[in-house]
């Protein structure tokens, strides 16, 4: 009886294992969360000046540089959203996209951004009303979906070169920069994903829509 009773119980504990990972499964498939954000790639002769400054920069510590080839311009930062509402995302930025035209950002300043103490360094672009009503039709479309609020009611375009770990000493700070083409055609959008990894932050294009040029 003894043996029969131990069987019953390990039949029990191997059910409920089961059934522990085919709910953790399930949970995962339907509440797995991503952070997503569309952007626009800073590539070509831009970029190339922009990434300069890491190098000129090297001995400065505390300063995280953005890789070149994460360089980009935020349109509008949607947060994070379960995954499983991604394909309305995709569907709803497509019909955005399709209706906008192309505009032009021109490069300003390089600025150091942060509350009480400058914690990052922005290439600054000039404001501009396509971008405002842009990210403003996207929240707008997409708010449904989000889980918090817009970063900024009044977006200033931009793209973040370094973010400073510390207290950094900016006496030697290099912010000489030579722009031969200082204006960037916006005609496409991507939709990037969020992905940390132990060396630091990636991104992963989940869909490109161009926008009549």
């Amino acid at each position: 009886v003894g043996f029969i009773s131990r069987r019953g119980r390990g039949a029990r504990r191997g059910f409920v294992t089961i059934f522990l990972c085919e709910l953790r499964d399930l949970c995962a498939k339907y509440y797995t969360m991503i952070r997503i954000f569309t952007a626009f790639p800073v590539i070509n002769e831009i970029a190339d000046s922009l990434h300069d400054l890491s190098e000129k920069n090297s001995a400065i510590k505390n300063i995280r540089w953005t890789p070149k080839e994460n360089l980009h311009i935020t349109l509008f930062f949607i947060g994070e959203i379960e995954e499983k509402k991604l394909e309305n995302v995709q569907k709803v930025l497509k019909n955005i996209f399709t209706e906008q035209n192309a505009f032009t950002l021109e490069f300003e300043s390089l600025i150091l951004k942060g509350k009480n103490y400058p914690t990052m360094l922005w290439a600054g672009f000039r404001k501009n009303e396509s971008f405002k009503l842009l990210s403003d039709k996207i929240y707008s479309v997409l708010k449904e979906f989000m889980t918090i609020p817009p970063v900024y009611l009044d977006p200033i375009p931009h793209c973040t070169l370094a973010r400073f770990k510390a207290r950094t000493d900016f006496t030697n700070l290099n912010t000489a920069i030579n722009l031969q083409q200082r204006s960037l055609k916006i005609n496409y959008a991507e939709l990037w994903k969020t992905i940390q990894t132990k060396n630091g932050v990636r991104y992963e294009s989940l869909q490109k829509n161009l926008m009549n040029d």
